[in-house]
């Protein structure tokens, strides 16, 4: 498969909705499914693995997938769906240490609501 990237930086994989960098929103890039995982290339660089989805409308979304937009807009959070996403356990990411280091790595999965 090759969807394209969309503006909230997730793809569809088999109707359900995976986070990846935010660098690539906009690009197409190569999925390979596999039975328990779901990998992202582009080209031959790996740019994100997420465990597989059984639910159809359900989402996957990594939070580190997102600091590249907190870089340049640094209210950008605040508002974000990715972060509601996550729900109450999640507040924001922890600042970035002196280092340049990103913080720990957020994970974060939504079910899709009983039908």
């Amino acid at each position: 498969m090759t969807p394209k990237v969309e503006r909230t930086s997730r793809i569809t994989g088999r109707q359900c909705y995976y986070s990846v960098p935010a660098r690539f929103i906009g690009e197409r890039v190569r999925v390979l499914l596999r039975g328990n995982e779901l990998m992202v290339f582009n080209k031959r660089e790996l740019v994100a693995r997420h465990p597989r989805l059984t639910r159809r409308g359900a989402y996957r979304d990594v939070l580190d997938h997102y600091l590249e937009i907190l870089l340049a807009r640094p209210g950008a959070m605040r508002v974000s769906t990715a972060l509601a996403a996550a729900g109450p356990r999640v507040r924001s990411p922890p600042p970035m240490k002196r280092s340049g280091r990103p913080p720990a790595r957020l994970t974060a999965t939504r079910r899709a609501p009983e039908r």
